[in-house]
């Protein structure tokens, strides 16, 4: 049985698998100037689609008393919205050192706004780079 903060991260991994070259033409056309409103529409997309599913886990963990917020959807969106910023390679491209310290703040952000006990999301950072 997975936890809620593995759910949310399958949620948040649970991609249909594409080549990585095509990938890699996909990601070089949304970044194009051309094609930044569509990459935005994408983007918010994205998010419309999976806060609902992230929201339902978070309610099964403040059920269990893992997390404790008044405001799950709404804490979904912040974390949804700024990492799907921060960590589109097409709009920064940290440094390997900068992306750790950023999935490392990432964590300790989704805790603080869960209401999670710290290190609830500290696996992330590790599986978030293989």
């Amino acid at each position: 049985q997975l936890t809620c903060a593995q759910k949310l991260f399958q949620i948040l991994t649970a991609q249909q698998p594409v080549p990585a070259d095509t990938k890699t033409a996909l990601i070089h056309t949304a970044h194009e100037p051309g094609n930044a409103e569509l990459h935005l529409k994408t983007i918010v997309r994205s998010i419309e689609g999976l806060s609902p599913l992230m929201t339902e886990v978070v309610l099964q963990g403040i059920e269990a008393g893992v997390f404790h917020t008044d405001h799950p959807r709404e804490a979904m969106d912040m974390l949804l919205v700024s990492g799907q910023l921060l960590f589109d390679r097409g709009l920064f491209n940290w440094p390997e050192e900068e992306l750790a310290q950023r999935l490392g703040a990432f964590t300790e952000s989704m805790e603080l706004l869960l209401g999670a006990e710290k290190g609830t999301f500290a696996f992330f950072s590790a599986l978030w780079q293989q």
